[in-house]
């Protein structure tokens, strides 16, 4: 929870700056000025773009090797969002940014790249044992790479998804 505490004081104010802009605790009020909010808390720059995300936030993707958590690479600017992070048998990591409908690449010196487009707000990754890239999107699990490949329909939004050893 220590981790999140930040954040959780940067939402909390950047409520109450929207209440004060309104003039109003009515949600319906307030609600539409979060997108003119506009401070600086404990995590930097607080202020959020047209669709809610947050601008030029900061985003840390970690690795875990021999029992050790440490950075793979960290994003200042120029991400809405990341998720679903899995490490490729190359030693590449990919991640989706589901807001921009986008898998990137960070290859093993830093870079980052767009590695897929069009992914329909690919979520959770993971990898079949035929090294097919299969994600998660708003209302399916798809094969996203070498071809594209709906395996199911969902009737809720998917987050996460675990292959296991069998590909089930």
């Amino acid at each position: 929870i220590k981790q999140y505490a930040p954040y959780f004081y940067d939402a909390t104010n950047a409520v109450i700056e929207a209440m004060k802009k309104a003039n109003s605790t009515d949600p319906a009020k307030f609600g539409p000025e979060i997108f003119n909010v506009s401070f600086t808390g404990a995590t930097g720059k607080v202020e959020f773009d047209a669709k809610g995300d947050r601008k030029g936030a900061e985003v840390t993707i970690f690795r875990m090797k021999d029992g050790k958590i440490a950075p793979v690479a960290i994003v200042k600017d120029g991400l809405r969002s990341s998720e679903g992070p899995i490490l490729m048998p190359d030693g590449t990591t990919l991640f989706t940014e589901p807001g921009a409908n986008r898998v990137h690449k960070i290859d093993k010196d830093g870079t980052i790249s767009v590695f897929i487009e069009n992914t329909e707000r690919a979520n959770g990754l993971a990898l079949d044992s035929t090294g097919r890239l299969i994600a998660t999107t708003a209302d399916s699990i798809v094969v996203l790479h070498p071809a594209r490949e709906v395996l199911a329909k969902m009737p809720s939004r998917p987050n996460d998804l675990v292959i296991d050893k069998k590909d089930g």
